[in-house]
């Protein structure tokens, strides 16, 4: 396994990525779906504490995995992660302005179901693209030449893996659309995680993101599945979505580099100083 990752480093990431994608899921919902068969009852609040527990739980199969050498906590700087987030407060009001002077503004309020939907995706994804893969290409890639293409696979092929939702039925041109979209927000997400260390801050983040997302937008399911045709005002979503990557670009800028490669060196034991 160690001759592997050191030849494919990308591969092994990518791996790893997917199961922590499928092993939270599994875990969590072939059990909500038997006890819904039996009971008849709607347990999405249920199977969403059952999915971060088991994220959590994943996560932490991980570290026991690279031990003793990976260090990093769920957590990490959960304050430096909150303040590297507060550009998506700008990209919901410029989304909600957008929709009520466009009349697409369709609030469906929150439903279990959205809930559910957006913590295992908030969840189970940022275990897998954002931790899962970047974590694992900075175990041997531990130089600041290494930083952007790290954050940069991990976020392509996290915006590929949306291209999976046109074969659940979701709109062609749609899906497409949301691949460009993940893919920017996932440059975002990744250098939010390798700022401060905190893949806590990303799973929150990116589950308020989907609950805010699917709540407002008319063409967008409860499952998460967009329907409908493309109009102007995804287009400029994805404008959006092209600064907020340009913004996380920005996060691992030359200026960063040296911090970044220092706290990933300490996550890493590449150092003795880090902390828990």
């Amino acid at each position: 396994m160690s001759k592997f990752a050191d030849k494919h480093p990308v591969a092994q990431s990518i791996i790893i990525a997917w199961v922590l994608f499928f092993l939270p899921q599994f875990v969590s919902q072939v059990p909500l779906y038997i006890c819904e068969t039996v009971t008849g009852r709607d347990l999405n609040l249920a199977g969403s504490v059952l999915t971060i527990l088991t994220a959590c739980a994943a996560f932490y199969l991980y570290k026991l995995r690279f031990r003793p050498l990976f260090k990093g906590t769920l957590a990490g700087s959960l304050k430096d992660g909150l303040l590297l987030g507060l550009p998506i407060l700008l990209y919901w009001a410029a989304t909600m302005i957008i929709a009520l002077v466009s009349g697409n503004f369709a609030f469906k309020g929150i439903s279990t179901g959205i809930i559910y939907t957006s913590v295992i995706a908030g969840f189970t994804e940022e275990l897998a693209w954002r931790h899962g893969m970047i974590s694992t290409l900075l175990r041997k890639w531990d130089t600041t030449d290494k930083i952007v293409p790290a954050v940069c696979v991990s976020a392509v092929i996290f915006g590929m893996v949306h291209a999976l939702n046109a074969l659940a039925g979701a709109d062609l041109f749609h899906t497409l659309l949301q691949v460009a979209e993940s893919t920017m927000i996932g440059i975002f997400f990744g250098a939010i995680f390798l700022r401060s260390g905190s893949l806590l801050t990303c799973m929150i983040i990116h589950t308020v993101h989907d609950i805010y997302a699917i709540a407002i937008s008319p063409e967008v399911e409860a499952s998460g599945l967009i329907t409908g045709s493309i109009t102007l005002v995804n287009i400029l979503d994805l404008f959006l979505c092209i600064i907020l990557g340009a913004v996380g670009l920005y996060y691992l800028s030359p200026k960063f580099r040296d911090g970044i490669v220092t706290l990933w060196d300490r996550i890493w034991s590449r150092t003795d100083s880090y902390e828990r």
